[in-house]
Formats: C-alpha cells, structure tokens, sequence
C-alpha cells in the first residue's frame, strides 16, 4: 500500500500545475492573449518543486518515482533546453540531498533520453506514443538496474513494483498530454467558431453596402431610362432626382472610408467653444421648423481632443435631432462634472425610438431614416471612444431622444 499511497501523492503534485496551465491555455486562447512558451516551462518546473518538497521521492529504492513525468512532457513537447535543465536539477538534487551514490548511472539515463529524443523525435515524424513507448522501456530498464545493483536480488514482489511504477508513470504521461490535446481542441474549436462569426459579419457588410449602393444606383438608372431628349420639360425635373441619389452614394462612399480610418489628432481644445461654434451655425437652419436650443452659459471646459472630429460628432447629433422633429421642437443642453469626465446631454423632443431601434442604434448600416446611411452614429461612437469618452443615448417613443457624450478632462 505504501507504493499506491506515494503514486497518489506525486500523480497530485504532479498534475495540479499542469492542470492550472491548461485552465490558463484555454482562457488565454478565447481571450486571445499572447501564450508565452515560458508559462510552460514554469509550470513544469513547479511540478518538479513540488514533487521534490512534498512527495516522498524515494521508496524500495525505486528512485524520483514521478519526477521524469516533467522530463517527458517537456521532450514532447520539444523543449528540449528546459527538460534538459530538469534533468540537471534531477542529478544534483540525487547528489546532494538525496546521497544517491548511483548519480552516475541516473546521468545515463537522462543523456539516453536526450540522444532518443534528437535521434528520434526532434526533427522526425515520430509519433509521440511511439516516443513514448521508447522512453517507458528506457526508464523500466534503468529503474530495474539501479534497484537490482542496489538490492542484488530481484524477488517476484519487487518486480511487481517497478512494473507498477514504470506503468503509472507511463498512463500519467498520456493523460497529462491527453489534457493537453483537449485544450488544443477547444482552442481550435473556439477560433474556428470566431472565423465562422467574422466571415458572417462580413458577408452580412459586403451585402449591406451593396444593398446600399445598389439602390440609388438603379434609381438612376431607372430615370435615365425614362429620359426623353424630346421630352425636355419632363426630362429635366429627372436630373435633380439622378444628382440627389449620386449625392447619396458619395456620401455612403465617404461614410465607409470614415468608418475605417478614424484617426484623431490631439490638442487642448475647449470642448464648449466647439458646441456654442455648431449651435450659431445651426440656429437658422433649426428657424425653419421653429426649433428653439435651450442652453445656459457655458464655461470653458478644456480638453485633450481632435477638434474637427468632435465637431462631426455634435453635428451629427444636431442633425439627428433636426430630424426627429416635426415642429415647434426643444432641443436641451445640460453639461455636468462627474469623477474627471465631462457630461454634455442633448436632449430633443422628437419623435423618439422604440427600444428595438434604441437597442440597434450604432450598428452599421442601421437606419430607420429614408435616406440615411445607418453610418453616422457607429462613426461617432469610434470617434468619442477615439478619445477614451462614450456616446450613449437614451429615448422613449413618442417624447424624445438624449444623446449622452462622455469625455475625459484634461489632466
């Protein structure tokens, strides 16, 4: 029982590590981040540790029972300069803790499985189980040696006991690279399922925008083929429609290159100075629907920032209130400090979202407007978080919509 007792203990301190790791390795590859081959020989190297500190190492002088388990691993998984160093710290730890005065023939064993593994392994198409076999059948040898030189007797029970040990240490290899094979396959799995998810979004962009352009382009089309040169009255009111959907596809066509290069350009800039510049600029074009701006006084507010760009966003915000507007609108601006980010709330009386448009909003391409590209929004919220802020909007259907723009101050 004493052997099943220490094979218990070691296949734990063994394993726990490389357990971690492999919880690691998984997480890591959902989340994308770097696997650095370092980890790996961490980890094997703390399998080591804590073999020797808490696992009894030696027993019917059956030698370092689990401690070429990390060995192995590392050999397998052709990283040949940390199981080499294992197998150094594995001698001098026999040497000088242990007295094994059998070091000499330990260090055989481990150069044996250095010369298998560039002889067989490294830059072959061995098969890892066939690796392995060869190296179960190498380590069964020296374990029965170094026993018999010891002992110089080999009773039935004693070989019973290095076969046990040589078998176990053999099945905790496959299962510790069978772990490891598991979390292979779930990564793959994982970017195979994100490359289906891409190449859906993709499909479902490419046919947006040719959704999109295809529209204006056969409303041309359309028109041009009524156009009659004989009919030159009629003809003519055509050429405004044609100009007005080529307009739309233009700015379709500039939206989309907006959308994929957003690159700001910081400097100190006051970010009120650019909402007091919009709200003059707008003023008489809001005349025509009555449309009144309430805002009070605003102060100087500095902030790290792209002037042109945030002056896109808030016009995009103006026009979209513009436009959910019928008539006689409000349009309120409220500005508020809250932990280094300052607040701007634009709040309209329009016709407001339902929570599915409200939900959706942002997306590309969405729109629920006739002639709308569905890019504004999506363009202004990569132009806002550009600039470490948030653009948020809350709405109800029926009274209004508030658009929300958080920015950081300047430090």
């Amino acid at each position: 029982m004493d052997l099943i007792n220490i094979i218990i203990v070691n296949v734990v301190l063994i394993t726990f590590p490389i357990l971690l790791y492999f919880f690691y390795t998984v997480y890591a590859n959902v989340k994308g981040i770097n696997n650095n081959d370092l980890y790996l020989s961490f980890t094997l190297i703390i399998s080591l540790y804590l073999c020797f500190k808490f696992g009894d190492v030696v027993s019917n002088n059956i030698v370092l029972l689990f401690c070429n388990i990390p060995i192995v691993i590392a050999y397998v998984k052709k990283k040949w300069p940390i199981a080499v160093i294992l197998s150094a710290v594995i001698i001098l730890y026999s040497i000088n803790v242990l007295h094994y005065n059998l070091y000499g023939v330990t260090t055989i064993k481990y150069i044996s499985y250095a010369i298998l593994y560039f002889v067989k392994y490294h830059k072959t198409k061995t098969r890892k189980i066939n690796f392995i076999n060869q190296i179960a059948i190498l380590q069964g040898f020296f374990i029965s040696f170094e026993y018999f030189i010891q002992n110089h007797t080999s009773s039935f029970i004693n070989l019973f006991n290095i076969f046990i040990a040589v078998i176990s240490i053999y099945t905790i290899t496959f299962l510790i690279l069978y772990i490891f094979k598991i979390g292979d396959d779930i990564s793959k799995i994982y970017l195979s399922y994100k490359e289906l998810q891409q190449d859906k979004q993709i499909k479902e962009s490419l046919f947006k925008i040719t959704h999109e352009i295809k529209n204006p382009i056969a409303v041309c089309k359309g028109y041009i083929d009524m156009f009659d040169i004989n009919k030159k009255e009629e003809s003519l009111k055509y050429i405004s429609i044609i100009k007005s959907e080529i307009d739309r596809t233009l700015n379709i066509l500039t939206d989309l290159s907006e959308l994929n290069k957003v690159k700001i350009t910081k400097d100190i800039v006051d970010i009120n100075m650019i909402i007091e510049e919009i709200i003059d600029s707008v003023t008489l074009l809001f005349g025509d629907k009555n449309i009144v701006i309430n805002c009070s006084e605003l102060d100087e507010i500095y902030i790290d920032g792209d002037y042109n760009k945030l002056k896109q966003v808030f016009i995009n915000i103006f026009k979209n209130c513009y436009e959910a507007i019928n008539d006689n609108g409000i349009i309120n601006i409220d500005t508020s400090i809250e932990d280094k980010m300052y607040i701007i709330k634009i709040k309209d009386n329009g016709m407001g979202m339902s929570s599915e448009t409200l939900n959706k909003i942002g997306e590309i391409f969405y729109t629920t407007k006739r002639n709308g590209t569905g890019i504004g929004v999506a363009l202004s919220k990569q132009i806002i978080n550009a600039h470490n802020g948030k653009l948020e909007y809350t709405s109800q259907l029926g009274v209004g919509t508030t658009a929300i723009v958080k920015i950081p101050l300047l430090n």
